[in-house]
């Protein structure tokens, strides 16, 4: 996949720099789509052997409401199970 600056809306570092301890970095796509594409192919991601990807993670900037109700919500699925 490729990317070009015009397709992201944003682009910064995050927290205090520390020497030695890597900080995480914010990005914001102008598309929804991309980010999206990109997301649903994080798999390829992960098993590439390429040195420069190993610890690298990616996930989804939530707001800590929508965090909170994905966890109740995984919590009442649980519960339905057992039942």
């Amino acid at each position: 996949m490729e990317l070009c600056e015009g397709d992201l809306e944003k682009m910064y570092r995050l927290g205090n720099w520390i020497d030695g301890k890597a900080r995480p970095l914010l990005v914001g796509f102008k598309n929804y789509d991309q980010k999206e594409l990109i997301m649903s192919n994080l798999r390829k991601f992960k098993d590439s052997s390429v040195p420069k990807f190993k610890g690298v993670s990616i996930s989804h900037d939530l707001h800590p409401n929508e965090r909170l109700e994905i966890k109740n919500m995984v919590e009442t699925a649980k519960k339905k199970l057992v039942e």
